[in-house]
């Protein structure tokens, strides 16, 4: 792929499309959520069949991969001076 003359690669989005990107995925989650009230949950067992359990589940299964990750990090990171020996 060739380089532009400027040397740089392409745009990078700036921080306001961050935001705008971050604010348009709260509004599809929110409405996803607020339309999950009117969906019947036709034979849906137990846990599953509560309001909103895909948007919850995936929360609680996103921290439970982050704390995972932080651990291993933890034990099998090497220290600042590693490669100094």
């Amino acid at each position: 792929m060739p380089r532009s003359a400027e040397g740089g690669g392409g745009q990078r989005p700036g921080r306001s499309y961050g935001r705008t990107a971050g604010i348009a995925l709260a509004v599809v989650a929110a409405g996803s959520l607020a339309a999950d009230v009117f969906i019947a949950h036709h034979g849906a067992p137990g846990i599953a069949g509560t309001v909103g359990f895909h948007a919850w589940f995936g929360v609680v299964s996103c921290l439970v991969f982050a704390a995972g990750a932080w651990l291993l990090g933890i034990v099998l990171g090497r220290t600042d001076d590693y490669y100094d020996r």
